[in-house]
């Protein structure tokens, strides 16, 4: 049998009240990205260097096995123990779905732990499905259709009539390597222009107050002039002492996010690409700043931490309210996170490994980007290109570097379902309002919003 993650409840200590029990479980609470993430650090170059590695000696540095045993014991003495406390249903329900939600995360985690210490293709065979409905059960699964009508858009922005003969054998082996892809035709939603224009009109008001803080007469920044300038906005418009959230610079990362356990938005010292031209800035200003942290800042002093940090299904909605903001901006929109979910339909759908998708993506990419007057590529570019296909693989393989991680669809599922409830309620005078002011909480869940409204208005 394979080595396997046991949890032991029996000695647990019951809370005694409702504040009690939001404290435990929040102790149980972990950033799964965070314990699944590489830390090898050379993991990356011995890949790319040696075509026949069919995926990276990733490791798990950050990975704490006895933390997620601890999280899950309390979590199932406390699940046990619901019945006899004495809370109210209200109360009840809301513990239910926040230990539902770090119960699942951790059991994900533990799922991980389990498929790496087997030791065997059997033992690895019979952790497999466990994984699977984990993963699934924190993440949800792609959908099939969805899957092939955004591969055949992708294959399309190949302009395969203005292939070379070298480059039409490469196109001809992608497609073998991709295998069939089903003839019927998958209609996706798109919003109408009305709608995006109409929502563009209403994130310029919104936001008016943070974009004119931005210098007149200058088209690029830098991350630190880009910093500086959030500073001014968290102390101008909202208030130096209304919030603790600040901008700050981080050397450890390449792209700007937020801690919402530090209150801080962060920007990188060293930008993965580059200075921000000033429509750019307007974007991240209004994904980072004016809706990730946002949406914390008025539940930050709440009892309730999920409603400042995330509570279930946040994930997905705040990314898709973000992406809907950047696309407002441009008053155009986009498919989000195509490359995320492709990499995940290919590992779900077409059960490819670690090198073969890589090897597809490389294909795609070099296909797309081909220059017209076909000029050959430099080194920083293929560089760049084998850089961005090796991060993004290892993200849909987060975990064990061979079963698919289905995180990253948020960003296609987010921004898809947030423009469908735009376009629905664009005459709600309180759209606005529900987005930004609903907390970090699923704006799709009627019992979280029903304690979000309760928690407005007690």
């Amino acid at each position: 049998m394979p080595e396997k993650l046991n949890t032991n409840s029996e000695t647990l200590e019951k809370p005694a009240s409702f504040g009690e029990i939001l404290e435990t479980i929040d102790s149980t609470n972990i950033e799964v990205y965070k314990q699944l993430n590489n830390t090898n650090k050379v993991a990356k170059e011995e890949f790319l260097t040696n075509p026949e590695m069919i995926k990276p000696n990733i490791e798990y540095g950050n990975l704490q096995p006895e933390t997620i045993l601890d999280n899950l014991s309390t979590l199932i003495g406390l699940k046990n123990g619901m019945a006899e406390m004495n809370i109210s249903s209200q109360e009840k329900h809301l513990a239910t779905i926040l230990m539902d939600d770090a119960f699942n995360k951790n059991d994900f985690v533990a799922a991980n732990i389990s498929y790496n210490l087997a030791k065997t293709p059997e033992e690895k065979a019979e952790i497999a499905p466990l994984h699977k409905e984990a993963n699934e059960r924190l993440y949800d699964k792609p959908d099939e259709a969805t899957f092939y009508s955004l591969l055949k858009d992708d294959l399309t922005k190949i302009k395969v009539d203005s292939l070379s003969a070298e480059d039409k054998k490469e196109y001809d082996q992608l497609l073998r390597e991709i295998g069939p892809i089903p003839e019927e035709k998958t209609e996706r939603f798109k919003p109408k222009q009305e709608t995006i224009d109409r929502f563009s009109d209403m994130v310029s008001t919104l936001f008016e107050g943070f974009f004119k803080h931005i210098p007149e007469g200058k088209d690029e920044f830098t991350t630190r002039e880009a910093c500086a300038i959030a500073n001014e906005i968290i102390i101008e418009e909202i208030g130096e002492d209304a919030t603790e959230y600040r901008a700050v610079m981080d050397s450890d990362i390449s792209n700007c996010s937020v801690s919402h356990d530090k209150r801080s938005v962060k920007f990188p010292v060293e930008r993965a690409a580059g200075n921000f031209s000033r429509k750019d800035l307007e974007k991240i200003l209004a994904h980072e700043l004016g809706t990730h942290a946002f949406r914390a800042i008025n539940y930050e002093n709440s009892d309730v931490y999920a409603l400042s940090h995330a509570m279930p299904g946040n994930e997905e909605i705040d990314e898709g309210i973000a992406k809907c903001c950047e696309q407002a901006i441009d008053r155009k929109y986009e498919d989000a996170g195509i490359e995320h979910y492709l990499n995940i339909g290919f590992a779900n759908f077409k059960d490819k490994n670690f090198r073969e998708i890589y090897e597809i993506n490389q294909k795609l990419l070099h296909l797309q980007e081909i220059n017209p007057d076909n000029s050959p590529e430099d080194v920083a570019a293929i560089k760049k290109r084998q850089n961005k296909c090796f991060n993004d693989v290892v993200r849909c393989f987060r975990g064990t570097a061979e079963l698919p991680n289905n995180k990253d669809l948020v960003y296609y599922n987010g921004a898809n379902k947030v423009w469908q409830y735009i376009e629905k309620n664009i005459d709600d005078p309180n759209l606005m309002d529900n987005l930004f002011l609903s907390g970090k909480s699923n704006i799709f869940d009627k019992a979280q919003q029903q304690f979000v409204y309760e928690t407005k208005v007690s």
